[in-house]
C-alpha cells in the first residue's frame, strides 16, 4: 500500500488561490463533493460490518495522489461495535450531539454521518465553520446547523435526533444515485422530515460483554481438596429453628416448660442421668421424629 501524501486537512489549505474567486469556490466544492462520496461509501461499508469510526475528521482522511484523487479513512482507534460505543469521545468540533455525556441518544453508524457533514464544512470556506478553538459545546453545534441551512441537500446529515438523521446510504441514493454502495439498494429507506411529537429515547447503559471469558479461577485449597491432600471438615448441621406459631410451636413450648420445671426440681434432688436422660434431648429427638 502507497504511503499518504497529506490529510484532507492540509489538501485543503494548499488548494491554489485564483484570481476569480467563483472558480476558487468551485475548486472547493469538488474537492467537498470528491471526499464527501468517498467517505459516505467508506461509512456504509463500515456499517454494513457492525463498525462506528467516532472520530471522522479532516486529519483523519488520507489522501493518495499516486492512486487518483482518491482519500481514505484512517485511525481506526476508536472504532467500534455500535452496541459497546461510549459517550464523551472523538474531536470536539466534529462530535456529534449523541456524543456528548448529558445526551439522551445512542451512538451508532450515524454518529460518523454527523462527523462527516462537520468536516465537509471544516475544508469549504464557503461555510462558517470551524468556530474558534476555545468555543464552547453548544456554539460548535450551532455552527454545524448554521451550515446545513445553507445546504439543504445536506441537512439531514446533522439531524439532532440520530434516528430521524439520514445514513451514509440514503446520502449515497441521494447526492450520487447509489455510486459506492455497500448496502442493497432494496434495504435503503426514503429520507423522511422528522416528526416534532416523537419522544427523546433514554439512554440505556448496557453492560459491556467481555470478548474472551475466562473460566472461574479454582483456589488452591481447593486443588488440595481435589488431589486429597487435605480432607474437608465435616459440616455441622444448622440448629433446628423454632417455629413461631402452629401446632408443633405450642408443643414445643409445652415441652420446654416442662424441662424447666424439671431442671429447677432437679437443683434441690439430682436426677440418675444414666437411668432417665434429660428432657431436652427428647424433645429434639420428638422434633426430628415429627419433621419439624
Amino acid at each position: 500500500m502507497p504511503l499518504a501524501k497529506a490529510n484532507l486537512g492540509l489538501v485543503a489549505q494548499s488548494l491554489p488561490a485564483c484570481k476569480d474567486a467563483q472558480q476558487t469556490q468551485q475548486m472547493h466544492n469538488k474537492l467537498a463533493l470528491t471526499v464527501l462520496e468517498q467517505m459516505l461509501s467508506a461509512l456504509d461499508h463500515l456499517t454494513c460490518n457492525s463498525i462506528c469510526h467516532l472520530d471522522v475528521k479532516p486529519e483523519n482522511i488520507l489522501y493518495f495522489p499516486d492512486e487518483g484523487y482518491i482519500f481514505k479513512l484512517a485511525d481506526f482507534g476508536l472504532a467500534i461495535h455500535p452496541k459497546l460505543a461510549t459517550p464523551d469521545c472523538g474531536t470536539s468540533w466534529y462530535r456529534a450531539p449523541e456524543q456528548s455525556p448529558e445526551s439522551n441518544y445512542e451512538l451508532g453508524p450515524k454518529t460518523d454521518v454527523w462527523s462527516l457533514f462537520a468536516t465537509v464544512a471544516a475544508i469549504n470556506p464557503m461555510f462558517d465553520f470551524p468556530p474558534p478553538r476555545d468555543s464552547p459545546r453548544e456554539k460548535v453545534l450551532a455552527a454545524v446547523l448554521a451550515a446545513a441551512e445553507g445546504e439543504p441537500l445536506l441537512a439531514p446529515m446533522t439531524r439532532i435526533n440520530p434516528q430521524h438523521r439520514a445514513s451514509a446510504a440514503q446520502m449515497l441514493v441521494r447526492c450520487f444515485n447509489g455510486l459506492g454502495l455497500t448496502t442493497p439498494l432494496s434495504e435503503i429507506h426514503e429520507i423522511l422530515d422528522p416528526s416534532p411529537s416523537d419522544p427523546i429515547p433514554p439512554r440505556t447503559r448496557k453492560r459491556r460483554t467481555p470478548l474472551v471469558q475466562y473460566p472461574p479461577r479454582r483456589s488452591r485449597r481447593h486443588d488440595l481438596y481435589a488431589r486429597g491432600v487435605v480432607k474437608r471438615k465435616t459440616p455441622v448441621p444448622p440448629v433446628r429453628a423454632v417455629p413461631a406459631d402452629g401446632p408443633l410451636a405450642e408443643a414445643i413450648l409445652a415441652r420446654l416448660a416442662e424441662a424447666a420445671t424439671l431442671r429447677q426440681a432437679a437443683v434441690a434432688q439430682p436426677m440418675d442421668w444414666e437411668v432417665s436422660p434429660p428432657l431436652a434431648v427428647d424433645i429434639l429427638s420428638r422434633v426430628g421424629a415429627t419433621g419439624g
